[in-house]
């Protein structure tokens, strides 16, 4: 009988078991290191070199703004159609516009008139 002699194995499995063990190894190490520089460089500076605060607060909407809306356009509406004061110190007041195309009416009438005369 012929002697069969099984084939020498290529592979070293020790030696591939020890390889991953030292890569896994590695990587905590490394995802550690990358832990502890993210909490030392996110620290935050003081006095003249500390970053700005650069954080924007949301716009708040009202969700019925239409009283507030028609209180503006009453007011709005008063002022133009009364007479008060701007500054009373230094004698400036406020009239009507109907009252204030009024004179202007008045004033460019009297102008015309003086302009047409020879």
């Amino acid at each position: 009988m012929p002697d069969v002699r099984a084939e020498a194995a290529d592979i070293n499995a020790r030696a591939i078991l020890m390889t991953g063990v030292v890569l896994v190894l590695t990587i905590l190490c490394v995802v550690g290191a990358s832990y502890a520089l993210l909490d030392v460089w996110n620290a935050k500076f003081a006095g003249p070199n500390a970053p700005l605060d650069f954080s924007m607060r949301g716009v708040v909407l009202e969700s019925a703004p239409q009283l507030d809306r028609a209180l503006f356009d009453a007011e709005k509406r008063r002022l133009i159609a009364e007479y008060g004061w701007v500054d009373r110190a230094r004698n400036i007041a406020r009239i009507p516009v109907d009252a204030a195309m009024d004179l202007l009416v008045q004033r460019d009438g009297a102008n015309t008139k003086r302009e047409a005369q020879p």
